[in-house]
């Protein structure tokens, strides 16, 4: 292999290189094959990592004619758009990133010649995204097709749990994919399922916790016990929207923003902007609760949203909402959104 940078040591020109902005790299792989060869075999991103330059990026997909992926730079404060996604427009998919790529799983197709056509469907399908190779590769698929489903990342692992089946009922089943093995497990199913299939779920503690739209139970999964638990936390009844941060959930319910830990929670600061507002992604990233595009209704229109709200997640709580870069070409209800470091 050639050098990568004339009278250097390999290690050492991979450390320059790596000290180069995520966002540059395909400038850099136009400089010589060389280079292009280390960022697309992952070499770059392995140094930038052991030498602390790695760096976070939201993944974020809107409900748009396209429905096109981009990234958020939060160092240069702007955003960037991926190749297309292969396999047709896709909505109420789940999304995860894990092994530095990111997963789409699932979600319900969408009649290309007539989107408002009744001939949706869930699907089974599981793409990849690899942010070095900036190129999407299709997985092995999940062993029941599913939209409007649970889904999280626990020990690297993904699991997917209920949302609704081909025949859009709810299912109970849940599974767990091996990124590396590219093999697909049954788990054993919930234990209670909702008529309305419409879910959200979140890791915690180690344990993928799954609840039901309206109501209060949550159940949660144990890798090591290999059971699901129903717990009765008395957790919000009407939660607009979830994520958690490490041991932390943050719940958007009734004009406010809640912290959650186990069975106490506590107000953080109003979101009674957002009271308007529909379809809304919320995520916590790089110690930030961020809000996301939208539609806004009045009593006469309404309005595909673009912006992006941050929320700094302090101890004491002393914090506002900022404003950062919207979105260059995504506007309207969030489909999916997910953090990576690369």
């Amino acid at each position: 292999m050639s050098s990568l940078i004339e009278g250097l040591p390999r290690d050492v020109a991979l450390r320059c290189l790596a000290f180069v902005p995520f966002y540059l790299h395909p400038t850099l792989e136009q400089v010589c094959r060389s280079w292009r060869d280390a960022i697309c075999s992952g070499e770059i991103y392995r140094v930038r990592h052991e030498c602390g330059k790695a760096e976070d990026l939201l993944f974020v997909c809107c409900h748009d004619e396209e429905n096109k992926w981009q990234f958020y730079d939060p160092i240069e404060n702007f955003w960037v758009t991926l190749p297309e996604l292969p396999g047709g427009r896709k909505h109420y998919f789940g999304v995860v990133s894990t092994y530095q790529k990111l997963f789409i799983l699932g979600g319900l197709l969408i009649n290309p010649i007539d989107p408002s056509a009744d001939e949706d469907f869930s699907c089974n399908e599981v793409w990849s995204f690899n942010p070095m190779t900036r190129k999407w590769s299709i997985q092995a698929p999940m062993h029941e097709a599913r939209s409007l489903f649970a889904c999280g990342v626990l020990d690297g692992m993904i699991i997917v749990v209920g949302g609704m089946n081909k025949k859009f009922e709810a299912t109970p089943k849940a599974e767990m994919y091996d990124p590396v093995k590219d093999v697909w497990t049954q788990l054993p199913d919930l234990p209670r399922i909702c008529d309305s299939g419409i879910c959200m779920g979140v890791v915690v503690g180690r344990k993928m916790h799954f609840i039901y739209k309206g109501l209060p139970i949550v159940q949660t999964f144990d890798t090591v016990e290999w059971k699901w638990t129903v717990e009765d936390y008395n957790w919000f009844s009407h939660i607009w929207l979830m994520t958690a941060d490490r041991d932390r959930i943050y719940i958007m319910s009734q004009g406010y923003i809640f912290l959650q830990i186990g069975l106490d929670s506590k107000v953080v600061i109003s979101a009674d902007q957002f009271h308007l507002n529909d379809g809304m992604g919320m995520i916590c990233f790089r110690g930030e609760l961020y809000v996301i595009g939208g539609t806004l209704y009045t009593d006469h229109d309404y309005e595909y949203l673009s912006d992006v709200h941050v929320l700094t997640l302090s101890s004491d709580f002393r914090t506002c909402w900022i404003d950062i870069a919207p979105m260059s070409r995504g506007y309207g209800s969030v489909l999916g959104c997910a953090a990576l470091r690369v």
